[in-house]
């Protein structure tokens, strides 16, 4: 009867090992928390629609989203909270309670300002821009 106690046994053991370090595995490749990303997606999104309504026509029957400018604007703002988010989750694992702003925010800036670079538009961003940098707690 011994031999079969220890056999048991033995097989618990392992399969109790084995159980914590693949649960121990499952938490460090968890995907990071983003604190404000749904925020920053919300807005984001009221952003884009702000910008799209601006631009339209009233009673316009065309699509303004086959227009080749807003193809282009929405790609560089999807890239954009694309990549924000990504940064984001990676600083949230390093910590730190003021956060640089990232560079690629200067670049998406130019880049929407140089598609409309007269109307409302330049309004609408830099409030869309300093939400941002509300959610997000970044330095000047």
């Amino acid at each position: 009867m011994k031999p079969i106690y220890s056999s048991v046994f033995a097989i618990l053991t392992a399969l109790s090992i084995f159980g914590i370090l693949t649960i121990s595995t499952q938490q460090v490749h968890a995907p990071r928390e983003c604190g404000g990303c749904d925020e920053f997606k919300k807005l984001t999104n009221e952003f884009e629609e702000n910008v799209i309504n601006s631009i339209t026509p009233p009673n316009s029957k065309t699509s303004v989203y086959d227009a080749l400018p807003i193809k282009d604007y929405l790609k560089i703002t999807n890239d954009f909270e694309d990549d924000l988010i990504i940064t984001i989750k990676s600083r949230n694992v390093t910590g730190g309670d003021k956060l640089d702003k990232p560079e690629f925010i200067n670049t998406y800036t130019e880049n929407v300002l140089r598609i409309f670079p007269n109307g409302s538009i330049p309004v609408l961003l830099e409030d869309y821009l300093e939400n941002v940098q509300r959610i997000f707690g970044f330095g000047p």
